[in-house]
């Protein structure tokens, strides 16, 4: 029944196993300092320290992430570059119809019950996005970002941002995760032409939403 909720709730709910000494998680400076990040940290754990007191190495990437979950952003979040969601991917959601697609992989678009849809109501309750935990494998390098599921439901760290920081926060999520080269790698595949950021641009105004929302301080 924990897996049917929110990240934050699933992590405040979980019980570590008594007889092992807590280890301490590494801090988000020192994961940006490593290649690989989190994955040169599980790889050098030879004891598995890590995993038996959290878990799997997803619920470790968890854990490490939790400071992110709610409150306050590290000023760094704010020097990264979100990843634009691929030409084919935004064609199967525009066939679909629905809510229009979010501009940036890994962003969630929440559902506001105060909103009805007007710009008034827009201005009043301004709409909020969630970021999304990255699939994690520490044993072979993503292909491209995708995003975590429990049961079919995708997994968030958080679902009060703006789309832009929500964006940029799943870069930095991603680059704590697998390190500087794999985001490079990543920004190389989804923002690398010029055409694919206009395309979906183009996208969102055929939804009627532009994509040029205000970023909230977070």
């Amino acid at each position: 029944e924990d897996d049917e909720r929110d990240i934050p709730e699933v992590l405040h709910e979980r019980r570590p196993k008594p007889m092992i000494m807590k280890p301490a998680l590494p801090a988000f400076d020192y994961l940006l300092q490593l290649e690989r990040g989190l994955v040169n940290v599980l790889a050098s754990d030879d004891l598995h320290y890590w995993n038996a007191y959290y878990g799997t190495n997803s619920t470790v990437a968890l854990c490490a992430l939790r400071p992110l979950a709610r409150g306050k952003l590290p000023r760094a979040v704010q020097s990264e570059t979100p990843f634009f969601r691929p030409r084919d991917e935004l064609n199967v959601m525009s066939r679909k119809g629905g809510a229009p697609p979010t501009r940036f992989l890994g962003v969630s678009r929440e559902v506001n019950p105060e909103c009805s849809g007007s710009s008034v109501d827009e201005t009043r309750h301004p709409r909020k996005f969630g970021v999304e935990f990255p699939l994690f494998d520490a044993n072979k390098d993503p292909l491209v970002p995708q995003s975590a599921t429990i049961k079919g439901r995708t997994v968030l760290i958080r679902n009060d941002l703006t789309e832009d920081v929500a964006g940029r926060l799943y870069a930095f999520i991603f680059r704590l995760l697998y390190g500087t080269a794999a985001v490079e790698r990543m920004l190389k595949k989804t923002n690398g032409l010029a055409e694919n950021v206009a395309f979906v641009q183009d996208t969102l105004r055929a939804f009627g939403a532009t994509g040029e929302e205000e970023e909230g301080a977070s």
